[in-house]
């Protein structure tokens, strides 16, 4: 991938503020693939550092995206496994197909968890869009299962709108309502369902309007589940820090008032106590299972040290 390429497809990443983290990691990955295909290295170290200048942009381009930073760190590990060339870019080619390869397995192994969690006559209150939750709804719909989604717009980009347009299609049962109405509605809900774009001892980041989503949920006692890919979990990297940056305020003010501030931000933090549990590919957490991973990987990280 030529260096203009390279740079064009790096920018689409950074203004990209609809698609999902699992779409945009995808995108990375195939990004990286090209890179490593088609660029002349003079060596495994000149490799291995365009490799770590490619990676930052990626990471810098999502910050708060954590499969990002993890497609990165293990293409990395996966290039520096080797004193070889050849051998690297071979290494990095197939991590990087696997990676590629390997959603759909993913998706089946949380599909099956999402089955005992989901009654019939259930109302699944889900906020934004998350392919991965979607997906498992329109599993739970291929396996008879009777159930309704009700679903918030999720300003300012309004993904909420373009998941209950998906769920439409395959003719599941959908209810949108504005973000300021959840606290009237959620009285009717039996469970809720969000994505996520990074899990981390600190909490879930993920749409803004989360955190205030999960407080009550609490208060009404409804389970709360966070489901996305373990790719997404990062919890003991003290290179990995979330972004919660300021966006245009332009997305829910045109026209400017004199006086008045905006502050427009995509993502929260919920804390993990406020979690019932995380469904991943690799299993079912609890705020207390994942504490505990990473406090035991942080201990290693200080014996290794």
């Amino acid at each position: 991938m030529q260096s203009s390429n390279l740079d064009s497809a790096i920018e689409k990443i950074r203004d990209d503020h609809l698609s999902g983290a699992q779409a945009l990691s995808r995108r990375c990955a195939e990004a990286l693939k090209e890179f490593v295909q088609s660029a002349d290295f003079a060596s495994l170290s000149d490799l291995i550092s365009r490799m770590e200048e490619m990676g930052r942009k990626l990471i810098d381009a999502q910050p708060s995206m954590a499969s990002i930073y993890n497609l990165v760190e293990g293409a990395l590990k996966e290039a520096k496994k080797t004193r070889e060339l050849s051998q690297a870019k071979a290494n990095l080619e197939n991590y990087l197909s696997a990676f590629l390869k390997g959603d759909h397995q993913k998706q089946s192994k949380i599909n099956q968890e999402f089955l005992p969690l989901v009654k019939d006559g259930y109302i699944i209150l889900t906020h934004s869009y998350s392919s991965t939750v979607l997906k498992g709804l329109i599993y739970l719909k291929e396996k008879g299962k009777s159930f309704s989604v009700l679903t918030t717009e999720s300003r300012p980009q309004q993904e909420g709108v373009r998941l209950a347009r998906a769920l439409s299609q395959y003719g599941i049962k959908v209810t949108l309502i504005v973000d300021a109405a959840v606290g009237h509605f959620l009285p009717q809900v039996n469970t809720i369902m969000i994505g996520a774009d990074s899990v981390t001892p600190g909490g879930v980041v993920n749409k803004i309007g989360s955190y205030s989503l999960a407080i009550l949920a609490r208060k009404w006692r409804i389970p709360f589940y966070v489901v996305c890919f373990f790719e997404k979990i990062v919890l003991h990297s003290p290179s990995y820090r979330p972004a919660f940056n300021l966006q245009d305020p332009r997305e829910i003010l045109p026209e400017p008032i004199p006086g008045a501030e905006v502050k427009n931000i995509y993502f929260d933090l919920t804390p993990l106590e406020l979690i019932t549990k995380v469904i991943t590919d690799r299993g079912v957490f609890t705020a207390k299972d994942l504490l505990h991973l990473s406090a035991k990987g942080i201990k290693k990280n200080e014996n290794k040290g």
